[in-house]
């Protein structure tokens, strides 16, 4: 059996209110969502051991929470992937220096980059290093759409990570998710199991007979209104619906258009009836 590399018994940040508990394995990867970012970051530090939880147990390998190790005006990019005494030619560090958009500025003292890039500048020791599990406080979403895809090319093909962030593209491709309502968790587990139970199936029908839909899909109690050519109906059991709609209207049903929800959808969903 694996031993996870991370382990939430019981968990809060908060001295009231749900408690989450979570296994994190090797090869897994979590999206930190909600609405509250301060709170998010609050969680996120208290997962890495770099505050203590209100209630509950954290255990497992400890991550790096990321930072710019040496407190320099001097140091630089370069030193930070290089800092092991490892040659600066060495294929690792061009890699993660390249992905992180630092390349170009790798010998100037981080003090003096941008503030994007001082954030990148935060992750180069965790991904030159390839630790198994890397905390990401944010830093995705300060970066451009080609660093940001890159950078998360890399945290990806590593161990395990958890991505603090508001970007639902990035939750999307971590594929796992943990969602805050302020501090107090609502939900963790993958992304599509949040879309089909936080969300309604969009299905369009091409009718020139609403009633007789409307008698089909009756006992999915849905949402019906008519529209210009046919019927639009919104249903947790959507694809169910939609075969029903297909086995059943025939000769009334000329087309059926199937939208799942997005991820945003559901996380306003989840957000709205969590009390």
């Amino acid at each position: 059996m694996t031993a996870p590399l991370l382990r939430l018994d019981g968990f809060a940040t908060a001295p009231q209110g749900r408690t989450l508990s979570l296994d994190v394995l090797p090869g897994e990867h979590y999206a930190l969502m909600g609405t509250d970012v301060e709170g998010a970051l609050k969680f996120l530090r208290a997962m890495a051991g770099v505050e203590r939880p209100a209630r509950g147990a954290v255990t497992g390998v400890e991550g790096r929470w990321p930072r710019v190790p040496v407190p320099s005006r001097r140091v630089t990019a370069q030193a930070l992937a290089t800092r092991k005494g490892l040659p600066e030619g060495t294929e690792r560090a061009a890699v993660v220096l390249s992905a992180l958009g630092l390349w170009d500025e790798r010998r100037r003292p981080v003090a003096q980059l941008s503030p994007s890039k001082q954030a990148a500048a935060e992750l180069v020791g965790a991904l030159v290093d390839r630790d198994p599990l890397v905390f990401i406080a944010g830093q995705l979403d300060r970066f451009d759409p080609w660093t940001r895809r890159e950078t998360l090319d890399l945290v990806l093909q590593g161990g395990a990570s958890i991505v603090q962030t508001n970007l639902s593209p990035v939750a999307e491709r971590t594929e796992n998710v943990i969602v805050l309502k302020g501090e107090e968790p609502v939900f963790a587990g993958h992304v599509q199991e949040l879309r089909r139970r936080h969300g309604n199936v969009e299905v369009t029908v091409e009718t020139d007979d609403p009633s007789t839909v409307r008698a089909v899909v009756e006992p999915f109690a849905v949402n019906v209104t008519v529209v210009a050519g046919g019927v639009r109906l919104q249903a947790a059991r959507g694809q169910e619906m939609a075969a029903r709609l297909l086995t059943h209207g025939y000769g009334v049903v000329k087309a059926v258009i199937v939208r799942e929800p997005t991820l945003d959808e559901a996380l306003r969903h989840i957000v709205a009836v969590s009390i």
